[in-house]
């Protein structure tokens, strides 16, 4: 009986420590999967990061060469060139400049330096973005219609709020392939600025309305969803907030809440 017991703890003993090794083996398997996760993962974030800069400069690059192309109409017509579509893509071209300033850095919230900050009329950097993209928005079917009266200022950068306004605008109009209307909207509430865009498009899907502002989530095939995740922290940075509400097939109304200088 005692030399059995001594077999079967024997027998017990090399079992433990076979499982011993095979567990110590599989580990290494799982943590050698997990590192070419984690590298793979790595190099799918720097294929959207690369995406989502050539995003954001394909923005701006929409009006210069809708601008460029009116010009060159011109010059083949005889005609002068005006010089608004110069000044509006020369405006463009330091826009791009800017972004990609900001995008090399977007992991970190926006700041705005000494100089930067002003007092700001929010009608003129909605009316600055609408003529920029003017000629596209015609091209497009679409019809801006604004709604703004004479409001008290808000403290911040003009290039900063003028990329999210870029944003919302031209993310409206993606959302509207066969033409509608982009309405901007605004008025004072208390010690505050609220300003709406509303598009009659497509729609957000639900499933995707609270994750719109997060990184790398976007409602369009070929989005990579920066534009409104760089928005919403530029808000932030203004000491603002930015909301959206959207139904399918009907359209989609963003507010955004910037505090008034005192």
């Amino acid at each position: 009986m005692a030399l059995r017991n001594a077999e079967l703890y024997k027998i017990q003993a090399n079992y433990a420590m076979h499982l011993e090794d095979m567990v110590a083996e599989r580990t290494k398997e799982l943590e050698a999967a997990q590192q070419l996760l984690i590298r793979s993962e790595k190099l799918a974030s720097v294929g959207r990061l690369a995406a989502s800069i050539a995003h954001e400069i394909n923005n701006p690059l929409m009006p210069i060469q809708i601008n460029l192309e009116h010009m060159l109409e011109d010059i083949e017509d005889g005609v002068p060139v005006s010089p608004s579509d110069i000044q509006e893509t020369l405006s463009s071209v330091e826009r791009i400049r800017k972004i990609v300033n900001q995008l090399l850095s977007f992991t970190r919230k926006p700041t705005m330096s000494e100089g930067e900050a002003t007092l700001l009329d929010i009608s003129e950097v909605i009316e600055n973005i609408i003529g920029l993209n003017r000629k596209f928005f015609e091209k497009s079917g679409v019809q801006v219609v604004v709604d703004i009266p004479s409001l008290p200022r808000v403290y911040g950068s003009r290039y900063q709020l003028e990329q999210v306004f870029m944003n919302l605008a031209l993310n409206a109009a993606a959302a509207m392939p066969d033409g509608g209307t982009l309405t901007f909207k605004a008025w004072q509430e208390e010690d505050e600025i609220v300003i709406e865009t509303t598009d009659t498009g497509i729609g957000i899907p639900p499933d995707m309305i609270d994750r719109i502002f997060e990184p790398f989530i976007s409602s369009k095939e070929d989005g990579t969803g920066l534009g409104l995740f760089i928005s919403y922290g530029i808000i932030q940075n203004h000491q603002g907030s930015i909301t959206v509400n959207s139904a399918v097939g009907k359209g989609t109304t963003f507010t955004i809440r910037l505090p008034i200088s005192e």
